[in-house]
């Protein structure tokens, strides 16, 4: 799957998997096209926007990093205790992310 897939699946996201989740989740993804990027939930949507974006918190890896968590292959939070993400800003905010990327 290429990031451009996956961002694609993000906003195509059932409302009934974004149930709960609200805010914007900001990405830098080292390697990635694009690098940057946020995701912006709101009333059982997912808006994918390229440009700059106040968010909530911002998760940091690498496209291998970031393809394996959306495959399944490690969990994000695997990920980050390994060190394989780096987040900053609200990690309670961040703790939803398991729900957003397990969905793709």
């Amino acid at each position: 799957m290429t990031l451009k897939d996956a961002l694609e699946k993000i906003g195509n996201l059932n409302p009934e998997t974004l149930e709960g989740i609200e805010g914007c989740f900001s990405f830098r993804i080292n390697d990635g096209d694009p690098e940057e990027f946020a995701v912006v939930i709101a009333s059982g949507r997912a808006e994918i926007l390229l440009n700059g974006e106040k968010s909530d918190c911002l998760v940091e890896t690498d496209i291998e990093t970031f393809r394996d968590v959306l495959e399944g292959s490690i969990s994000p939070l695997s990920a980050f205790m390994s060190g394989r993400i780096k987040i900053s800003g609200d990690l309670s905010h961040a703790m939803k992310l398991s729900k957003l990327l397990g969905g793709v």
